[in-house]
């Protein structure tokens, strides 16, 4: 259970240029087996300002739908407060379920959308029903991410894909109370590719009233898909 543990990096670089098709990321979703829906991450990573080179390669032999260094978290009550901090993303995350023609997607934008999601950091961050929403956090975020860092970073996906986080999904109808912070994260030389939603830092969400951005910065961001957001977001009606 990939759940309530910190990582701690040793600030190397780690290559995993030559491993596109081995490395499976951090709290890997099978999809097609209901059990492994909750085989997500719940915890926290340290840096150490560790530079980490992708190449992540999802095709349809893997039946992944969200990938990237992390390929799901999830926030399961009110007091969770996880820390990812002091880290640069740069290489290669592609999620387009084996078709060869990934390319086409940045030309036709087609609706081939059936959730794949893909991202430097995190494929797709949840939150379930239970929490209520009737404390504060006391981090004072959920989830807070400081001084995370994309540099010649290429993100592919068949629906989502963003330079730190795919898609920020709301599940169950979970109240709009979850928190989450972004401090002194920079996005630099780094493309997003997606048939429908891309993003800077993050590519989709439904609930934008609870992030805080601060320090944080762009030089040298492509998006290219059907709903673009430049810097944070994009929630399509």
């Amino acid at each position: 259970n990939a759940n309530d543990f910190t990582i701690v990096l040793s600030g190397a670089l780690y290559d995993m240029a030559g491993y596109e098709l081995a490395f499976r990321g951090i709290g890997a979703e099978y999809i097609g087996d209901p059990a492994n829906n909750f085989n997500v991450f719940k915890g926290n990573i340290t840096g150490n300002n560790s530079k980490i080179n992708l190449n992540y390669i999802s095709d349809v032999r893997r039946g992944l739908k969200n990938i990237g260094l992390i390929n799901q978290m999830r926030i399961e009550k009110q007091t969770d407060a996880c820390v990812i901090s002091d880290i640069t993303l740069s290489g290669n995350v592609v999620n387009t379920n084996g078709k060869s023609d990934a390319v086409s997607l940045e030309n036709t934008y087609g609706e081939s959308l059936n959730g794949y999601t893909a991202a430097g950091l995190i494929g797709k961050m949840t939150s379930v029903s239970n929490i209520d929403g009737s404390a504060f956090v006391t981090a004072p975020y959920n989830y807070y991410f400081k001084n995370i860092n994309t540099d010649g970073l290429t993100v592919k996906s068949m629906e989502a894909a963003g330079g730190i986080i795919g898609r920020l999904e709301i599940h169950n109808g979970t109240d709009y109370k979850v928190c989450y912070g972004f401090d002194d994260c920079t996005i630099k030389d780094t493309t997003c590719i997606a048939s429908a939603d891309v993003g800077g830092i993050i590519a989709s969400f439904q609930n934008p009233y609870n992030v805080t951005f601060s320090d944080c910065d762009i030089n040298g961001l492509k998006l290219e898909g059907k709903g673009i957001y430049r810097f944070t977001y994009n929630n399509r009606d």
